[in-house]
């Protein structure tokens, strides 16, 4: 059970907190509703803004402020404070003890009983604590959700479909580890610096003439590849087969030079494939190739395959082959029927639904429709095709129906009566 002395030391601590905690309510009342009306402006036309930025900005602002006016606030009110001693003294006046409590904490006299209302008479100001306290809070409470029309900020321009499509080509190709990531870290930087311009300039004319120009580059560069990966696995193939024994010297050299060439149209491309393929195909020497091991052959075309389908992908997409969209009906060979159609996806026809496709021959010669009914044939229908020779009449024209003869044939009369004498005279000058 706890002394006098404990329970009145107690009782002398609530009170000096109560003391210095109101000096400092206080002291930071003012800073904090000045910062709350400095912040209403301001949130409200934030808020208008960048509706989705505003409330964190708010929130962080707002804690950067009270992180400042607190400890400013201790630092000023601290001249203030009581201690302990002046807390037992507040006691005793209120209750009357006579510096009992004062006597008793210099060990003079014993302590008095604590009285089971030990009152220190000190009373909390609603009106000078609290109320600019909540006025703060009712005025950053109504910066945050008092109803605000966000502005309309004009829509961002599409940027070029090419970009777009280049930049899926560099993810796939990354993801497929086909390409060395600097040609990929080249041709995005590209467009990085395309995409930095502003926006308005996006479509003009020198900024599409480059876009234009790094998606051919682009595209050459990844057909290139191809071509080399390919060619480099044929000739491989051919070289390491079974019978490459058998093949006459001039075409196991031009083989091998093929191969070589490949390597080095890699090596110097635009586009480069995959460091280690790269490394591995240049310590090959062509006509070792019969002599590498059998699973080690094996990687390394499987490796080219790879590489060259995923340069493939990329090509067909650009060509807008090989892309079926969700959902859609394809029609094979191979299809049992015709497709179930659907309102995005066509009726759903087979193929042979027209008849027999014509071939190109058959295509450019002319055909005649027999209508069978004439009686229900339209305005512009053809009724016969035929192939004949218009008939020229050689002789010279007859009179006139003005009763001059044309003697001179071609337009003589148009020359004599038709011309205007200066219009004649322009003629005879520009034939001169």
């Amino acid at each position: 059970m706890a002394t006098p002395s404990e329970r009145w030391q107690r009782r002398a601590r609530q009170t000096r907190r109560k003391i210095n905690c109101g000096w400092c309510l206080q002291v930071c009342a003012t800073p904090v509703v000045g910062v709350a009306l400095g912040l209403l402006g301001p949130a409200l036309w934030a808020r208008r803004v960048w509706p989705e930025a505003a409330p964190p900005g708010l929130a962080w602002v707002t804690g950067a402020a009270l992180a400042v006016i607190v400890p400013g606030s201790w630092w000023l009110a601290r001249r203030r404070f009581v201690t302990a001693g002046d807390a037992l003294v507040r006691l005793e006046a209120q209750l009357g003890l006579h510096n009992r409590l004062s006597t008793a904490a210099a060990g003079v006299c014993p302590w008095p009983p604590l009285p089971d209302r030990a009152d220190d008479g000190i009373r909390w100001s609603f009106s000078n604590t609290f109320l600019p306290l909540l006025a703060a809070a009712a005025l950053l409470a109504a910066a945050m959700w008092v109803p605000v029309k966000a502005r309309m900020l004009p829509a961002a321009p599409d940027e070029p479909a090419a970009w777009a499509a280049t930049e899926d080509d560099l993810r796939e190709l990354a993801r497929q580890d086909a390409v060395a990531p600097e040609s990929l870290d080249e041709t995005q930087q590209r467009i990085a610096e395309l995409r930095a311009q502003a926006a308005g300039k996006w479509f003009s004319h020198a900024s599409l003439e480059a876009t234009d120009k790094l998606r051919e580059s682009h595209l050459q560069a990844m057909a290139e590849l191809q071509r080399q990966l390919r060619m480099a696995a044929q000739s491989a193939t051919r070289l390491a087969g079974d019978a490459a024994g058998e093949l006459p010297a001039p075409t196991r050299a031009g083989l091998q030079d093929q191969f070589k060439q490949a390597v080095q149209g890699m090596q110097a491309g635009g586009m480069k494939p995959n460091k280690e393929l790269l490394e591995q195909l240049r310590n090959i020497d062509p006509k070792q190739l019969r002599q590498l091991d059998k699973a080690q052959m094996e990687q390394l075309m499987q490796g080219m395959k790879d590489k060259a389908e995923a340069l493939g992908k990329c090509l067909c997409r650009k060509a807008g082959d090989g892309q079926q969209q969700e959902g859609e009906a394809v029609l094979t060979e191979s299809s049992d029927g015709p497709g179930k159609g659907g309102v995005d996806r066509g009726p759903g026809t087979t193929p042979e639904m027209f008849g027999e496709p014509a071939n190109e021959v058959a295509a450019a010669q002319p055909q005649v429709l027999d209508s069978g009914d004439l009686t229900r044939a339209l305005p512009g229908d053809v009724l016969d095709v035929t192939d004949s020779k218009h008939e020229v009449e050689m002789t010279s024209p007859a009179l006139r129906t003005s009763g001059k003869a044309d003697v001179q044939g071609g337009g003589g009369s148009t020359w004599q009566e038709s011309l205007h004498p200066r219009e004649q005279e322009s003629v005879k000058k520009f034939f001169e």
